[in-house]
């Protein structure tokens, strides 16, 4: 009795063994491998950190293997995620580490008269990074811009002879204000260096005779050996002048930075 019964344990013990090595190897077959994924593309490929799924593959150069990027946003705490410092539009387009920015948009407000044509177009102030924070280098101007008329030739310019003025926003302050009773702004734009004084620059801005308007003239005087003078002046409707006015007043947050304060909050 007593080997009857230890033979008839022996064999129950032998079927529940091969019944859990029949499952473990069906459930093998079933679950694709951890530490044994290949690349599809290499069968030598060896994986390096078993399951994160990292690969070098030994049969391509070092020149054709990409590995991802680490992110730094990904890596941080929720609570400690690095801050990239916001660089004024101005400065990115001067920083060469910074990814290609689109194609730089241009705009101007043009003035075409018989005796020739004035433009008016925005330049945006530069920054300068200080102590990890961005200032205003320069402030930001108003240019405008005179062209005189090809003698006997409608509406034809002689961009050549084309005449500059930069205005602040003092300046513009100026115009806006004192048109009506006329101004004159003088330019030197060698102050402060050896050709101080030898071009010079003075835009008037008067009402004409039948009120129906302003006269913007500017003039370049130069002096050398000879002294010479360019003028060109533009008559400008009151329509014009309100139209030049509006573009003064939404551009003088912009020229002065407050724009990047507002939207950095």
């Amino acid at each position: 009795m007593l080997t009857s019964h230890c033979a008839s344990r022996a064999s129950n013990f032998l079927q529940v063994t091969r019944r859990w090595c029949l499952t473990r190897e069906y459930s093998q077959a079933r679950s694709p491998p951890l530490h044994n994924s290949y690349p599809p593309h290499s069968a030598a490929a060896k994986p390096l950190g078993g399951h994160l799924g990292v690969f070098k593959d030994n049969t391509q150069s070092s020149a054709n293997f990409q590995q991802q990027p680490y992110d730094s946003r990904k890596a941080a705490p929720q609570g400690n995620r690095p801050m990239p410092a916001k660089a004024p539009p101005q400065q990115q387009r001067q920083n060469a580490n910074t990814a290609p920015l689109p194609p730089r948009r241009f705009a101007d407000y043009r003035i075409y008269k018989g005796k020739g044509v004035l433009c008016v177009m925005p330049r945006m102030p530069t920054w300068q990074e200080r102590a990890g924070d961005w200032v205003i280098e320069r402030e930001g101007k108003i240019q405008l811009e005179f062209a005189p008329s090809v003698p006997n030739q409608t509406r034809v310019y002689d961009w050549s002879k084309k005449q500059i003025f930069h205005l602040s926003v003092t300046e513009l302050g100026e115009i806006m204000t004192s048109a009506e009773r006329g101004l004159d702004l003088f330019h030197d734009p060698g102050m402060k260096s050896n050709t101080q004084g030898f071009v010079t620059k003075t835009l008037s801005v008067s009402p004409t005779a039948d009120k129906k308007g302003y006269f913007f003239t500017i003039q370049s005087t130069k002096r050398g050996d000879d002294v010479s003078k360019e003028r060109i002046f533009v008559q400008v409707s009151h329509a014009e002048f309100a139209v030049m006015k509006s573009i003064f007043n939404y551009s003088i947050p912009y020229l002065l930075g407050f724009n990047e304060i507002v939207q950095a909050g």
